[in-house]
């Protein structure tokens, strides 16, 4: 009887962790340009890991899961699954899916290939290209209040607040990634940049009596923004087995990644 009640209280518990939060959320401090920046910035984690190029025919399955930070906000979490093949004796290609919760919750598809220029015994030089796109998660529709610039007080003309009701990203990535192997470790540092076309639609909220005074006209817009990447980790290699944990630094933020590799 104990049994099933730990059972039920497990269910339970992660029943309610699971569940998204459907009340308004307010992002304070935080604004469209950060966002954009910041989505960029943990996108650049699904191809960041020592992934090293497969022989043709060879496949890899990863995991992995980031914290992120921006400014001075909280940490927030992220996790991605890949898949990695190699097509060629300098070339390979992956696909990668992805959760974050970088001040939004967003979902992403990145495709990636990836090219050894030299040759030899331990290829030390890749480069990495990858398209992506990144959209909102369906339980941040309307739940969601951000400003477009800053966060003033009192609320300034011309920047309004907004009632996010979805937003999207199209994503493009190149990143040059160097390596080395000493014994069973493999250190990687790499450097890059994301290239975002965004859009988002909402509702502005009305500056006196907030939400409760109802909502405001529509609005709606998009632009571009460019991210620079860089990171540094070690991979370890044993096998068909390779963990691998890392920094990543972007606009005004930073992640901390940890991926597990299986290749086949």
């Amino acid at each position: 009887m104990r049994t099933a009640h730990r059972n039920i209280l497990s269910i339970l518990f992660i029943f309610i962790i699971t569940t998204p939060v459907q009340a308004v959320r307010s992002l304070l401090e935080t604004n469209l340009e950060e966002i954009n920046h910041h989505q960029a910035g943990v996108s650049a984690a699904l191809i960041m890991g020592d992934d090293t190029l497969l022989k043709r025919g060879r496949i890899a399955v990863s995991g992995n899961a980031h914290v992120s930070s921006w400014g001075q906000d909280a940490l927030y979490g992220a996790w991605g699954l890949s898949l990695q093949a190699g097509i060629g004796r300098n070339l390979g290609v992956g696909l990668s899916y992805g959760y974050t919760d970088a001040q939004l919750h967003t979902r992403a598809w990145l495709l990636n290939v990836r090219y050894l220029p030299l040759s030899g015994s331990v290829p030390w030089l890749q480069l990495q290209a990858a398209v992506g796109h990144r959209f909102l998660d369906p339980s941040e529709s309307g739940n969601v209040v951000i400003f477009e610039f800053d966060n003033p007080w009192p609320i300034q003309p011309g920047n309004p607040e907004i009632l996010l009701d979805d937003m999207t990203w199209t994503q493009g990535h190149l990143n040059v990634v160097v390596s080395t192997q000493l014994w069973k470790f493999r250190p990687q540092a790499s450097l890059g940049y994301v290239l975002s076309h965004y859009s988002w639609s909402g509702h502005e909220v009305p500056a006196f009596g907030g939400l409760s005074a109802g909502l405001g006209p529509a609005l709606s817009d998009s632009g571009n923004t460019g991210t620079r990447t860089w990171t540094l980790g070690t991979g370890l290699d044993l096998g068909p087995v390779r963990p691998f944990a890392g920094l990543g630094v972007f606009t005004d933020g930073v992640l901390l990644l940890a991926r597990m590799t299986l290749i086949f």
